[in-house]
Formats: structure tokens, sequence, C-alpha cells
């Protein structure tokens, strides 16, 4: 484990630092101390900006909270070829033990949804409970079309830089399905620009993470999960379609829907931290008494 920063005494109060692992160096956020370790796993391609605001409040409740960018996402090294979800899984345990942290509860969303699916799973101690937000499910037989169709391949680049534009186009979209109302400052947040530098690390030097997500049997998974499990979604999530079916999968699941854009895709309104805040520790803290 090797510290990059450190703002204990900043705004934020959050740590930075590497996880060393087999694969690659994992890149870890962090705010509060003490057995109560929350684990939040990408929960979008947005990257951590978007926990800026929840991690010091969630110490502030007592717990360790901590933010992992799986590999090829954030700050962490990039991938060589595809990995599946099982290896994703294994390399953030890895990583939890670089960094002495044993989590009780884990936060996971979007395509990194699968890899708390499978944590949940594994269900190693003293791992209490799980939330998985706006997690992506497609069925046996659009994942083997999935499975025979090329990768999706990154924009060739160009010297007039218009392929930038492309990716720009890209992120706004996704942008606007999680916030139709979204209207572009013409100075942007700092969130807003971090959050476009997220995707753009993801999106024009990763691989695609399709090949994981179609090689995991989601349903036979999901089905497998005995912690209490919280499913979240906001109403503008692009998952959305998946959420009823990640709920009757898990039994005795709890959900969460969150009316219009989910407190952690605005990109606009400051001080929606406390609504999401509120949610994850009402979730863990009646499983940690």
């Amino acid at each position: 484990m090797s510290d990059v920063a450190s703002s204990s005494g900043g705004p934020r109060r959050i740590r930075k630092r590497y996880a060393d692992t087999a694969r690659g160096l994992i890149h870890v956020q962090e705010s509060g101390t003490g057995p109560r370790v929350l684990l939040f796993i990408n929960v979008t391609s947005w990257g951590a900006v978007l926990l800026d605001d929840v991690l010091p409040a969630l110490a502030d409740r007592g717990y360790r909270a901590l933010n992992l960018d799986i590999m090829g996402y954030g700050r962490s090294d990039k991938r060589q070829g595809d990995w599946t979800i099982e290896e994703f899984a294994s390399n953030v345990e890895e990583a939890m033990d670089s960094v002495d942290a044993a989590p009780v509860g884990i936060i996971a969303g979007h395509m990194a949804g699968l890899v708390g699916a499978e944590l949940a799973v594994r269900g190693a101690k003293p791992l209490r409970g799980a939330i998985l937000d706006g997690m992506p499910v497609f069925d046996r037989a659009r994942r083997a079309a999935f499975r025979l169709e090329p990768p999706a391949a990154s924009l060739p680049w160009t010297e007039d830089g218009s392929h930038a534009i492309e990716y720009w186009k890209r992120a706004y979209g996704l942008i606007r399905r999680t916030d139709p109302n979204f209207h572009l400052d013409p100075d942007p947040s700092r969130k807003l620009r971090e959050a476009y530098l997220a995707f753009l690390e993801v999106n024009c030097f990763e691989p695609n993470t399709m090949y994981a997500v179609c090689h995991y049997e989601i349903e036979d998974k999901l089905g497998e999960i005995t912690l209490p499990t919280l499913v979240m979604c906001g109403d503008h999530d692009w998952n959305l379609p998946s959420h009823a079916t990640v709920v009757s999968h898990i039994r005795g699941a709890a959900e969460c829907r969150w009316p219009g854009v989910h407190p952690l895709h605005d990109l606009t309104v400051a001080g929606r931290a406390g609504e999401y805040v509120d949610v994850v520790d009402g979730f863990f803290a009646p499983l940690l008494r």
C-alpha cells in the first residue's frame, strides 16, 4: 500500500492511496476509522467524485467508509485484456487485504454491482449485508447473443480531435438519461468535470467490460445470496429495467427506488448526499448492532 495524498484535515477529510495487488495498483479513497467498514465499489463509471460528500458523512456516523476503483476504472491501473466478474471480485478482496480492511457492508453499482453480487455470494466474514445499485441483468439468451457480437471498439483517434467531440456526446447523452432536465453550465462544476474525466478513462482506454457481464451467470448468483440485501435504483437510471429482476431473484431483498434523479447522479444540485447517506446508514446500522 502506498499513500498518494492525504486530506485528513481538509474540507472533505478523504485519504487517498493505492492498494498493491498481484495484478496492479488499486486506487482507494477512505474516510473515518474503526471496525464498521463500508466498501463502495464503482457505484457508476462517473467515478469517485460522486462520493466526495458521502464518505465523510458516513465517517461522522461511525463508519470507516472506503471507495475502490476496480481495475481499469478511475485512478486504478489499466487492465490487460478481458477479466471475468470472479477475477474482479478476487482483486477487490486482495486490495482490501492490502489496506487492512474487512468490510461489514458492500455498496456496488452498475457493472460493478455484479462484482458486489459475487462478493455477497462469497460472504467472507465479517460481511453482514450488501447494497446493489442500478445493476444490469441480461438474461441467458441476451448474454449469448452479446458473446457472438464483436466487442465494441474504441473510437479511432483523429488528428483534428473530432473523436473527442464524439466521446463528449456519449458522456453528455448518459448524463441526460440519468437527469433529463440537466442543462450544461458554461462553467461546469468540479464534480461534472471530474465525472467526465472518469468516463473518458474507462471509455477511451479500457477493454470493454461486456465480456465480464456476458460470461457471468447472474440469475444463479443472485439466488445464492443469503446476506441481507438492499436493491437500489433511480427512476432515470439506464439499468432500471433490471431492477425488478434483481429484487425478485434475491430472497428477502429490500428495495429503494429513487423518484426522479438518483442522488448520486445529480451533478448540479448540491446537498443531496444526505439523502443517500440516510438510506445507506438506515440499512446497515440495524445489521451491525
